[in-house]
């Protein structure tokens, strides 16, 4: 048991954060994140009071697993902020005219990109090495979302490599691939779902072993598949084995990849925890299905603890694998707390 009542400043989980970048190994994510919690329990006032109506505080919170995780609802009703400060902008979730967007303000855009560019790094290799197409409508379009902010960071940084976003070039994509990668370096399209399976139903692809990142599901424009169905359809259809998924969300800093499989592995800064569908306070067992909830330790600035709308489980291998979405009865019972 860990009992952390010191209040740290945010320039010390920064340099922590920093440092953990350089030396994975030696970050002690258990006194990070609960340093984390007091800090944001005593700096954040939307947390601060649901952290109350809980009975959960620094007093009695002494383990990672007893750090309450704010239903991540409160991202679109409220202004979710670790102390005062002028963002330097604003990530808004997906939505349309009849839905309210989830909004992250951010104070330090590049906290989020050198974040997300360690991850990526960590996961499949320096990012210099990687040449990307990015296949996102609708996000284009808005511009305005978190995941945009990365892949054009991603698309800046190795602009020499080819980098391109083909929105509007979609018939010319294998072409660009072809003549426009530089040499020795990887191709890669990262895309939504629906639009990579949209290419494949109207063009043929002829270029083996490039990579493709999925991310953003159906979006309501396609039948919801499982990961395991829309990878042999990817794979079969842009001739390769290299496909993988991408798990982020505007509320969080972080993502989460998958390696060969379904399952999603995790950075040291970015843990995954389970909670019971019945109650979210509690920590769901090994293998069984329940509330996805994250701690993300680059969310220094907004809420840390985020418990998610999706549902899965945490398999023997250390894995994430997801199972679906809350139903709106389970959503309304996860927020009768959220003020």
């Amino acid at each position: 048991m860990m009992m952390v009542n010191q209040l740290v400043t945010r320039e010390k989980l920064v340099k922590d954060l920093n440092q953990s970048y350089l030396d994975n190994h030696s970050f002690n994510k258990e006194n990070y994140f609960l340093q984390l919690f007091v800090y944001q329990y005593h700096h954040n006032p939307v947390y601060r009071r649901y952290c109350d109506i809980l009975a959960r505080t620094p007093q009695n919170v002494f383990e990672i697993r007893d750090i309450p995780l704010l239903p991540i609802t409160a991202f679109k009703v409220h202004e979710v902020k670790t102390g005062s400060w002028n963002e330097t902008g604003v990530f808004k979730s997906s939505g349309t005219t009849q839905t309210v967007r989830s909004q992250h303000f951010v104070r330090d855009t590049n906290l989020y990109l050198n974040h997300v560019e360690y991850i990526w790094n960590s996961h499949f290799g320096p990012l210099e090495q990687f040449c990307f197409y990015s296949l996102l409508p609708g996000y284009v379009e808005r511009g305005d979302s978190s995941l945009i902010c990365m892949v054009d960071h991603f698309i800046n940084k190795t602009r020499q490599n080819g980098s391109m976003f083909v929105h509007g070039k979609e018939t010319d994509l294998e072409h660009l691939v072809k003549t426009n990668t530089a040499k020795g370096k990887i191709p890669l399209i990262f895309g939504v779902s629906y639009a990579l399976l949209s290419f494949l139903e109207t063009n043929t692809w002829n270029t083996p072993d490039i990579y493709i990142v999925e991310t953003g599901g159906m979006k309501g424009l396609r039948e919801d598949m499982t990961k395991e169905e829309l990878f042999v359809i990817l794979k079969k259809g842009f001739v390769t084995s290299f496909v993988y998924s991408e798990y982020g969300m505007t509320e969080l800093f972080s993502q989460a990849y998958t390696t060969q499989g379904a399952g999603f592995s995790f950075c040291t800064s970015f843990i995954p925890v389970i909670r019971q569908l019945q109650d979210p306070l509690t920590v769901e067992d090994r293998g069984k299905q329940g509330m996805v909830g994250c701690l993300d330790a680059a969310n220094i600035d907004s809420c840390a603890f985020i418990l998610t709308e999706d549902t899965g489980y945490i398999a023997d291998d250390h894995l994430l694998y997801l199972t679906g979405r809350l139903d709106n009865s389970d959503i309304r019972g996860c927020n009768l707390l959220l003020l």
